[in-house]
């Protein structure tokens, strides 16, 4: 059992509005010109602590879920991920944008790109498994696979996320 709870949070950002805000508080802040999936790979890669939070800018989080995806992140419990608040917002899928991961587990797995995008809305997720989702891709359903495929448990918490569309 990890002993350490040190957290990394990494948020991947396009353009932010208030990009002073996010400097003051950023430990260590890149500015690249990246896709998103490219973003999230550079900033996995820089994390040296136990446990990553990986969050999208545009989610806020539930009170609690953190201190209790970290209790939850044991054992061969390799994520802990919650739903929207509306569930229709990504198809009902566990959002990968809201996800607490053991780090070493992350890295070894972290490896979606959009070149793994077929046709425009087929990705292959798995030998002869394929994902075909509205939106065109899938990130979260190909994490969740591979997180599942490689022996570790995906965990979730009856709390729910805002998406700050959800917000207008």
């Amino acid at each position: 059992m990890i002993k350490d709870n040190t957290l990394t949070i990494v948020i991947p950002i396009k353009n932010p509005p208030c990009i002073d805000k996010f400097r003051e508080f950023a430990t260590v802040y890149l500015n690249q010109e990246l896709c998103l999936t490219d973003a999230r790979k550079l900033g996995i890669t820089l994390v040296k602590t136990p446990f990553l939070l990986n969050l999208d800018c545009d989610v806020k989080i539930p009170e609690g879920y953190i201190e209790l995806a970290l209790e939850l992140l044991k054992d061969n419990v390799g994520a802990v991920s919650i739903f929207y608040n509306n569930i229709n917002h990504c198809q009902g899928a566990l959002e990968f944008g809201i996800s607490l991961w053991q780090t070493d587990i992350l890295k070894k797995l972290y490896d979606f790109s959009f070149t793994c995008v077929c046709n425009g809305n087929i990705i292959k997720i798995g030998e002869g498994v394929y994902s075909r989702l509205q939106a065109g891709w899938c990130e979260c359903n190909y994490m969740w696979r591979k997180l599942k495929d490689d022996g570790y448990k995906l965990e979730t918490l009856n709390l729910r996320a805002i998406h700050l569309r959800e917000m207008d």
